[in-house]
């Protein structure tokens, strides 16, 4: 029972119900030495975000950061409705953008919510309000890029494909997947 209420209260959280509680209750019966399970759900106020803040941000403006915080965010998140798990998620994610901006050493530090007064709508729902601390970080760019004794490709095809150019910022993950496909079209040259 331990792990069917747990598994249903979690489902509640995981659609805006953060407050859910289940409750079981057992009763053996005498007659067929059978037991009976009840569970008492509780869903409590649906949870709604009132508004997202970011704490750390320097270079990234206010709005810029919610565009792309929304952009990676469920459609539960995007609709407005609070999911603890999905909103963390949507944060790594903003994070992971933050790096392929350059900016290396972003990291997402915590992601604070607070319950605001109660002031629940019609439809018995309450507002959060988040809070995203975050790390940006120095900006990484490419300063210059130069190639010795290439044979197979141009600087300029190698360039594209690596996905660099100077003065642009370093994507590390675009890096690798360009040197992914350029190890790929080594071997299909060969």
């Amino acid at each position: 029972p331990v792990t069917i209420r747990r598994g249903i209260e979690e489902e509640y959280r995981s659609v805006g119900f953060v407050q859910a509680t289940v409750s079981t209750y057992s009763h053996v019966s005498s007659e067929s030495k059978r037991r009976k399970i009840t569970f008492e759900i509780n869903e409590g106020p649906r949870f709604r975000i009132q508004s997202i803040r970011f704490d750390g941000n320097q270079v990234f403006s206010p709005d810029r950061m919610r565009r792309e915080f929304y952009a990676r965010a469920s459609g539960l998140v995007q609709s407005g409705i609070f999911v603890e798990k999905e909103v963390q998620k949507a944060a790594e994610l903003m994070t992971e953008w933050m790096k392929e901006q350059g900016y290396l050493s972003a990291k997402l530090v915590t992601v604070d919510t607070t319950i605001l007064p109660s002031k629940k709508s019609a439809a018995g729902e309450q507002s959060v309000e988040v809070v995203i601390y975050l790390y940006e970080g120095l900006q990484t760019l490419i300063g210059s890029i130069e190639f010795r004794n290439l044979k197979l490709i141009s600087s300029d095809e190698l360039k594209t494909m690596l996905r660099i150019q100077e003065g642009m910022p370093l994507n590390l993950f675009a890096l690798a997947e360009g040197l992914d496909q350029l190890k790929r079209n080594y071997r299909d040259w060969e």
